[in-house]
């Protein structure tokens, strides 16, 4: 179970939600409550170099998100709302998580019609409580992206997104031995296209590259991962002879397949797949698989 200090901290951030859902009436059309439960699956939760330090994880994640969408001039829109999301992992559970966001987001279209491109602008701000303290973090996300739609199957996108992490309860740093393991910055460039078949089910692919910092927990000692890292932590969540490392500088291909399709006119059922190829200093690389189910309930 979740210490007294996250329960009561995770309770703070329930209430935060209803209050931001409680303060208009939920029958006005701008406004709008999402649900959505899914079941993860990840080879490689540690994102560890070596085979014998990888952990599989299955979790459950649980979000809900609520907020109004405001239409200032013809072809734009602009959303605010609020998240809750739980995550409970079955293996290491000491990366149980709680989260609060709010996102803000903008939206224009370039003329009329169902073919007139789409631009977006997102800003978000996060707070991650773990059951591992070392891990709570602020986290803020930026993220500009263009769609286009060729007929009536396909549509493209691409855009450029920026993640700013800042660790909370990390000890305090030294000369000899930084421990700001979780304070991380990284830029992303991603393109991808999404087909619909004529029963309405969605298929999308896209490829992602990441370019900035990564934590990889490995067992101790571990020469090759010391020499290249820029900060270090003991890391508990893993085992007592476990450390996380802050690996500077790497680069992540990133490949996405998706599958969706609507249960109901309200619901929405996804599957999806994800391949992490991540390279650092010293040829250090790691791989990891993602797999995940869900749905999507929209009010």
């Amino acid at each position: 179970m979740l210490s007294r200090y996250h329960t009561a901290h995770f309770t703070v951030l329930l209430a935060t939600l209803a209050l931001t859902v409680s303060i208009s009436p939920l029958s006005v059309a701008n406004e709008f409550v999402e649900t959505s439960s899914f079941l993860r699956y990840d080879d490689n939760i540690g994102r560890a170099t070596q085979n014998s330090d990888k952990e599989t994880e299955i979790s459950v994640q649980l979000n809900l998100s609520a907020g109004k969408a405001f239409h200032p001039a013809t072809g734009s829109r602009f959303t605010l709302q609020a998240n809750v999301t739980l995550n409970q992992p079955t293996n290491v559970t000491d990366l149980t998580q709680a989260t609060l966001g709010f996102t803000g987001q903008y939206n224009y279209k370039f003329g009329l019609g169902a073919f007139a491109p789409r631009l977006s602008a997102k800003l978000s701000a996060d707070y991650a409580d773990f059951r591992s303290d070392i891990r709570d973090s602020w986290i803020y996300h930026t993220e500009i992206q263009l769609n286009k739609r060729i007929d009536e199957q396909w549509v493209i996108n691409g855009g450029i997104a920026y993640k700013i992490r800042h660790a909370q309860d990390e000890p305090v740093s030294t000369i000899t031995t930084p421990t700001d393991v979780f304070d991380q910055e990284r830029i992303s460039f991603f393109i991808g296209n999404a087909y619909t078949l004529q029963n309405g089910t969605r298929l999308s692919l896209s490829y992602n590259y990441h370019d900035g910092d990564i934590d990889s927990t490995a067992t101790a000692p571990n020469s090759r991962l010391l020499n290249a890292s820029a900060a270090r932590l003991r890391d508990p969540a893993f085992g007592n002879n476990k450390v996380v490392y802050k690996l500077e500088n790497t680069h992540t291909h990133d490949i996405r397949l998706e599958a969706s399709w609507m249960l109901t006119d309200k619901s929405t059922v996804t599957i999806g797949y994800n391949f992490l190829n991540t390279t650092a200093h010293d040829d250090i690389e790691y791989r990891s698989n993602l797999l995940h189910i869900g749905i999507i309930t929209a009010f």
